[in-house]
């Protein structure tokens, strides 16, 4: 079974994760249940804050070239219905847009970037690897280490969250671009538990 956050769990990784150089992202992984190479591939024209709208179009990976290095590859996400368009809120929007101050004034250009270092004086591509260890280094320090939580909580968390509050299953698959709504009823059924109640209670209020 997926592992995700309560609500009061995400609050105290975001009281931690709101010190940390990557916090636009984090926020990014929970508000919108993005997958993480989607994250990291999002450019600036696919961010619309006057719509607020983010535009999924491609997807970040890394993989190996003919002599074995590292590469990453920015190309089509996941499956066809994983191209979207997403609705993000007002705070969100205003944490996008004081987080995109400090990225390059080009349309083409990454969102979200490595931060500079000796060895990376550029700063570069998200590597997922790195980007999943600091999660966890978050998750533990947010006193959640013991959840047996990843990188792909964030996704998991969006989902479960939005079925707990009513948000319709087709609507949840949309926004988090699965082929198939039936995955999320699959996937999350454990999330449902109030909806199941409300059939028991519609039927007994019939007696």
């Amino acid at each position: 079974e997926p592992v995700a956050f309560e609500k009061d769990q995400v609050l105290s990784f975001f009281e931690v994760s709101d010190l940390d150089p990557y916090s636009a992202l984090w926020r990014v992984l929970f508000a919108t249940g993005v997958r993480p190479s989607e994250a990291f591939g999002l450019t600036r024209e696919d961010v619309d804050l006057e719509k607020g709208r983010i535009h999924i179009r491609r997807a970040l990976r890394w993989t190996r070239d003919e002599d074995g290095n590292r590469i990453h590859v920015l190309g089509l996400p996941k499956t066809k219905k994983s191209k979207r368009e997403i609705r993000i809120g007002p705070k969100l929007a205003g944490i996008l847009r004081a987080h995109l101050e400090t990225v390059e004034d080009d349309p083409g250009a990454l969102v979200f970037l490595s931060k500079k270092s000796s060895k990376n004086p550029g700063g570069g591509p998200l590597d997922r690897n790195n980007i999943a260890k600091r999660f966890l280094r978050i998750a533990k320090t947010a006193g959640l280490a013991d959840l047996g939580a990843s990188l792909y909580s964030a996704r998991h968390t969006f989902c479960t969250l939005q079925l707990a509050a009513g948000t319709h299953y087709k609507a949840v698959a949309a926004a988090m671009g699965h082929k198939s709504p039936s995955l999320v009823l699959e996937r999350y059924s454990h999330a449902l538990p109030s909806q199941l109640d409300t059939v028991a209670d519609t039927m007994d209020a019939m007696l």
